[in-house]
């Protein structure tokens, strides 16, 4: 925040007298510059190839892109106006202390515990109909104890007679 603060002061053209505490500046139309003060809580980025190429790596001593910069605003809580105008509620021309309280918001990265929007893998298992027959086979191990007895009665009858052929 400091550095953006510098950026825009330095762009803007405008100047802080320490004796009255008073703020002047030339208006974005007429300075020709890429980056300016619109109102003492709203700035307007007017050139983002100008201010890519030539402000940022002069302020953030790297070169970097405008989508990078724009990202940053966001993480340090800016809201965008539109037409590349950006605010924030402790960022101000006549307040530069206001830029110790502009602070990156994190957003935590948790796990939902309940995703209902996910889809439901198949347990692939059948259900038993209502006369229990052999071809209705459960898989789940919750309701095993009628279709064990009747596996090992049926296993138990095929068992003891067998014939050759």
């Amino acid at each position: 925040p400091w550095r953006l603060y510098k950026l825009l002061q330095d762009q803007d053209g405008s100047t802080t007298n320490a004796t009255t505490a008073t703020s002047t500046s030339t208006p974005a139309t007429t300075c020709g510059c890429s980056i300016s003060w619109i109102s003492p809580k709203v700035f307007q980025i007017h050139d983002p190839a100008l201010l890519e190429t030539t402000v940022l790596p002069r302020y953030f001593g790297h070169s970097i892109q405008f989508a990078s910069f724009r990202r940053q605003l966001t993480a340090y809580g800016f809201q965008s106006l539109g037409q590349k105008k950006y605010t924030h509620q402790d960022f101000s021309r006549d307040d530069p202390q206001g830029c110790e309280r502009v602070v990156r918001v994190y957003k935590k990265k948790t796990k939902p515990k309940n995703n209902t929007a996910k889809v439901a893998k198949p347990n692939h298992t059948c259900v038993p109909s209502s006369n229990n027959s052999v071809a209705s086979h459960t898989t789940d191990a919750t309701d095993t104890s009628s279709d064990t007895a009747s596996d090992t009665a049926a296993s138990s009858n095929t068992s003891g007679t067998s014939t050759s052929g």
